[in-house]
């Protein structure tokens, strides 16, 4: 009796703690403070399309220029994407295309330092949160900056 439980407890409890490690590891970062919920779509190498949308959502915040996203659901890993400026601002979509993130999703493009391109999907009231450090990619009819001063007239 002593041999079946060994055989089989040991290895159940095992894999129950690497469950429950995992969930409590995704808690965790979902309680963080600014995070939002998301979906991201990352491209194989440097001039590959981008992959189709996730079925599932997952968790993301920004530390500065670095979105910090978690993936995996009972093994969580957490992937830090060091983004430059998006040249485009963020633009709304329907949900057909992205689904699982209310009625009025909108997608941020960012290029990474190493020139990949990934798609950041969320739902339209996680606006600033998407957009982080960029804000300026949240207003879409934003005047540009003069080139240079102009002289003063009456």
């Amino acid at each position: 009796m002593l041999v079946v439980f060994v055989l089989l407890g040991l290895p159940l409890a095992i894999v129950l703690g690497m469950v429950a490690a995992g969930l409590a590891a995704r808690i965790h970062f979902a309680r963080a403070e600014p995070t939002f919920r998301c979906k991201v779509r990352f491209p194989g190498d440097l001039d590959q399309p981008l992959l189709p949308w996730p079925s599932h959502r997952t968790r993301a915040c920004w530390l500065h220029d670095i979105l910090l996203v978690q993936r995996g659901l009972l093994v969580p890993r957490t992937v830090a994407l060091s983004a430059r400026p998006p040249r485009r601002e963020i633009r709304r979509t329907s949900p057909v295309e992205v689904r699982r993130l209310g009625g009025d999703p909108m997608v941020l493009t960012l290029t990474l330092d190493d020139r990949r391109v990934v798609e950041v999907a969320a739902h339209a009231a996680d606006l600033t949160n998407l957009a982080g450090p960029f804000l300026a990619a949240a207003i879409p009819c934003l005047p540009h900056a003069p080139d240079a001063p102009r002289p003063y007239r009456r």
